[in-house]
């Protein structure tokens, strides 16, 4: 809801007050033993940068997982010359930009969110009552 939030609600939908918020538990999830090597790497690498942006939450474990493990399955077909494996690394990075969006990670959605939940001086002002 907090990103919804800061986007100004673009759906107009009914949001939940702030008692009825259901709230994610904040912090970095436990990387998952599952992943290979190249997974983890991207792992260790992406959770600080994302953990300095205040929207990481452990019940994201899963999304990052995903993301990670696309990652590494992208890394490991890309600049094959079989037609078959180049296709999978297309599909790979295409699955990652997938998740890169839901985690907010993709430079798109980055400015998206930082427009968004910007306010003007004027705006500012209105909302403390000096207008």
């Amino acid at each position: 809801m907090a990103i919804v939030r800061s986007e100004g609600n673009p759906g107009k939908r009914h949001l939940p007050s702030k008692e009825e918020e259901v709230v994610a538990v904040p912090g970095a999830p436990p990387c998952p033993d599952w992943l290979d090597a190249n997974a983890k790497s991207e792992w260790a690498r992406i959770i600080p940068l994302m953990n300095a942006q205040g929207t990481l939450a452990q019940i994201d474990m899963a999304i990052i997982a995903g993301y990670c493990n696309c990652y590494s399955k992208a890394v490991k077909y890309h600049g094959s010359r079989v037609a078959t494996e180049q296709s999978l690394a297309l599909k790979y990075f295409q699955r990652m930009q997938s998740f890169a969006s839901l985690l907010g990670i993709s430079p798109s959605d980055r400015a998206r969110l930082s427009i968004a939940g910007k306010k003007t001086k004027d705006e500012m002002e209105e909302l403390l009552g000096e207008a």
